[in-house]
């Protein structure tokens, strides 16, 4: 143990994150034969298995588990001693991690494209996933910022800007619910065929809420974590989806797609977010961004 280098852990946790030894060779640019083998090796050395098979992937052994903990600990630390150096001489450099939601990606590119001109030393490493994966970056240390609609109430979440954008239906303009003569409601959607995104999300999170609230139960013909596919099935396949009208903007613009608005207060009071960890002292080009996007991207822009 006494001879063991922890910075190999990092084998583990790609084959970990990624799902199966395969998908972290991917990640860390390598042959799925020499990841087992490092994983194989850290195991004789530590006399305790570190991953097991599951089904058709893998999975951390609870000694796994206690070990990543540690090398994401370890890391995040170093991270946060870095970051204070450069708050001490102030540096305009590093690397900035940045998490976004679905609709954000072309209003935030925008915003980093111009940031990445007055700050040539940064490295933007950006991600995309649900409200649920925004989430756990910004709380485990692993984005500095975050921008992600309606997550639920953290006290470790910092929102620094926050905007109302109500949840809408998304249809054609043809489509029957844009005839109504009032908001739509959540229970006119169960005469329609539905495409939704799945539970991680936080516009699936939110419309769950609503029905719990409404006593109605929804029944999706598709469920899709791709803007595309349910872009296609409004589109093509006469269906509903459920967004904010930021997440079609485009389409809505030019006049393929209809955003109607909900009736229920609670579907009406949802926001996007632009988050932090709380008690988190940002390096100042991480500071800086937050910055620029709390003045410049008009989807949280109050």
């Amino acid at each position: 143990m006494s001879h063991f280098d922890f910075r190999n852990l990092a084998y583990l946790e790609a084959a970990v994150t990624a799902g199966s030894v395969r998908g972290g060779a991917e990640v860390l640019n390598t042959s799925p034969s020499a990841l087992s083998r490092q994983i194989a090796k850290m195991e004789t050395e530590l006399n305790v298995p570190l991953l097991e098979r599951h089904g058709r992937g893998v999975r951390p052994t609870e000694a796994g588990t206690l070990f990543l903990s540690y090398f994401q600990d370890q890391r995040r630390q170093i991270e946060t001693v870095v970051e204070g150096v450069w708050q001490i001489l102030g540096l305009q450099r590093g690397a900035i991690a940045i998490a976004l939601g679905r609709g954000f990606g072309e209003a935030a590119m925008a915003v980093m494209k111009q940031f990445s001109k007055t700050h040539p030393s940064v490295q933007l490493n950006l991600s995309f996933g649900s409200t649920d994966e925004i989430v756990q970056k910004i709380v485990e240390g692993d984005a500095h910022i975050g921008l992600a609609y309606n997550p639920p109430k953290d006290p470790k979440l910092h929102c620094n800007a926050a905007k109302l954008h109500p949840m809408c239906a998304i249809t054609k303009p043809s489509h029957p619910l844009t005839t109504l003569s009032r908001r739509v409601r959540i229970s006119d959607l169960v005469n329609y065929d539905l495409g939704l995104l799945p539970g991680k999300f936080g516009i699936r999170q939110t419309l769950l809420h609503a029905e719990d609230d409404e006593h109605v139960m929804l029944a999706p013909k598709l469920i899709a974590n791709s803007d595309f596919a349910l872009e296609r099935f409004a589109l093509e396949w006469d269906g509903v989806t459920v967004s904010p009208a930021f997440g079609f903007a485009a389409k809505i613009a030019n006049g393929d797609l209809v955003a109607t608005e909900f009736e229920e207060p609670y579907l009406r009071a949802a926001e996007a977010q632009l988050l932090t960890r709380r008690g988190r002292k940002l390096s100042p080009a991480a500071s800086a961004l937050l910055q620029a996007f709390k003045a410049s991207l008009n989807v949280i822009r109050p």
